[in-house]
């Protein structure tokens, strides 16, 4: 990174912790330079080239498909630069609050994904304030200070905690002891930790200021913290609390790089100190969307809640630019619920279409011109189920059963097919160019008129090809491709 740049972040972080004004366009000229350090050449090409084509995947779906930048960052030199800076001159405007991108940190980590969801979704929140917080150099706020943030983020679930979907737990405001009370093993499964208080980055760690059992401050390094979220059923973690997206010189020192590393899918945490109204601001807003009926992904509701917090101005203040999305994937839903438990009645992001989720029991199902596109579906069963005019493009179907089932007009290009079982399909008309098929079984297809790349490619990497289907014109390939050059 550019000495220079290095000056100005200093400059941005002095002006956000002191709420200093800064001159109107300087938020545009460090994150232009910025942008311009990040995507040069090639790299640049191929941006805006995928910027494009998830744009064009916009306007054809009639729905928002933001392209979704994962930043994979190592250490506290990469990590601590203020990404959600960056802007692009040729459209004016930051990536961070863009319709068209969205930005996810990411500590090169992927980990065994949770068990599927049951209702109702427990979110628990843990409030700090110790009385001596000015002791640690500390603004002091009251309990009930904090807890005006709960309200809040109460009345944006209030629907979801009437239908049932969604349990508000009771605030843990007790410190230490209360915390790790509810943290233990055996207690109800909880899947989102709103945690409302101070933050800071000291000493070479991230930490977090606890009330003791006497009620005093007590500062909790990360290693500790990250021990207490222990919970298989933990989804979010989101840290309300300044300085909490801080990178160390390891993962494993940053409040939230230390929990996505030790496995929490998803952390929303501040990598700078912001005003607490402007907290309170950017929580509402995200749990607003959240809460929403057909509600967008957690990343497109980060975008939208600092949208919501600055009230669309970001030359206002540099504020927004504090909260950072830390995710081990930015591909799947973060919320997967059992198809089993069924749905609420307004299906929001805490609860997607059952037919999202890994292994999916989509058995005798109808599913005519449904969108499966780029979703987690390796080992789902749809045998004998209707999948006419569907769309698995990009999806990961690797071992997925298709015994049996309906197909026409299939769109599976750039699909993984690895391992799946088409055997007595109808697949004729469907499209599996560019998709993955080396284990790939058609016995006794109907595969007439199916796109796909080389004859050679599939005879070499199919299985059963030669008792499927074919139309005149795809015989002729194949036979083609069977005599030697």
């Amino acid at each position: 990174m550019p000495p220079s740049l290095t000056k100005e972040f200093e400059f941005l972080d002095q002006c956000v912790s002191g709420a200093k004004g800064l001159p109107r366009g300087h938020l545009e000229t460090v994150g232009g330079r910025l942008f311009d350090a990040l995507f040069s050449g090639a790299v640049r090409d191929e941006f805006y080239w995928h910027m494009g084509c998830a744009e064009a995947e916009s306007r054809s779906r009639g729905e928002e498909r933001p392209l979704r930048i994962l930043l994979q960052l190592q250490g506290d030199k990469l990590g601590n630069v203020p990404w959600e800076l960056l802007f692009d001159r040729s459209r004016e405007e930051f990536l961070a609050l863009s319709r068209r991108a969205t930005l996810t940190r990411s500590v090169g980590t992927e980990g065994p994904f949770p068990q599927l969801l049951a209702l109702p979704i427990r979110v628990g929140f843990l409030v700090n304030a110790p009385r001596d917080q000015s002791r640690f150099g500390f603004a002091h706020f009251s309990t009930d200070e904090l807890l005006d943030e709960v309200k809040v983020i109460r009345r944006a679930l209030g629907r979801l905690e009437k239908e049932g979907a969604v349990i508000c737990e009771k605030p843990m405001s007790g410190g230490i002891p209360e915390f790790q009370e509810r943290m233990m093993p055996g207690k109800d499964p909880l899947h989102v930790l709103h945690v409302i208080g101070h933050g800071c980055f000291r000493g070479g760690q991230g930490r977090l200021l606890f009330s003791d059992s006497k009620g005093s401050g007590c500062l909790k390094e990360a290693a500790w913290f990250r021990t207490q979220i222990r919970q298989e059923s933990m989804r979010l973690v989101f840290l309300n609390c300044c300085r909490t997206g801080v990178f160390g010189p390891g993962n494993l020192s940053g409040l939230a790089s230390s929990l996505v590393r030790s496995g929490t899918p998803a952390v929303i945490a501040m990598g700078l100190d912001v005003p607490d109204e402007f907290a309170k601001r950017f929580a509402q807003g995200l749990y607003s969307l959240l809460a929403q009926p057909g509600a967008p992904w957690i990343d497109v509701c980060v975008r939208g809640a600092r949208l919501a917090a600055i009230q669309g101005d970001p030359s206002r203040s540099a504020d927004w630019t504090a909260p950072s999305l830390f995710a081990q994937l930015s591909d799947r839903p973060l919320f997967e619920l059992d198809p089993a438990e069924g749905l609420p009645v307004h299906p929001a992001s805490f609860a997607p279409a059952p037919a999202h989720v890994r292994g999916f029991d989509g058995r005798q199902g109808s599913f005519e011109r449904a969108q499966f596109a780029g979703r987690q579906l390796n080992g789902s069963d749809f045998a004998n189920a209707d999948l006419s005019g569907a769309s698995f493009e990009g999806a990961a179907l690797q071992y997925a059963n298709f015994t049996d089932a309906l197909l026409p007009k299939a769109d599976l290009r750039y699909a993984d097919l690895r391992g799946a079982d088409f055997t007595r399909a109808t697949i004729a008309n469907a499209d599996i160019r560019r998709a993955l098929i080396k284990g790939l079984k058609l016995y006794g297809a109907k595969c007439s008129y199916m796109k796909f790349n080389s004859a050679r490619e599939l005879i070499t990497q199919t299985v059963g090809w030669e008792s499927a289907l074919w139309d005149a014109d795809s015989l002729n390939r194949i036979h083609a491709a069977q005599v030697p050059a």
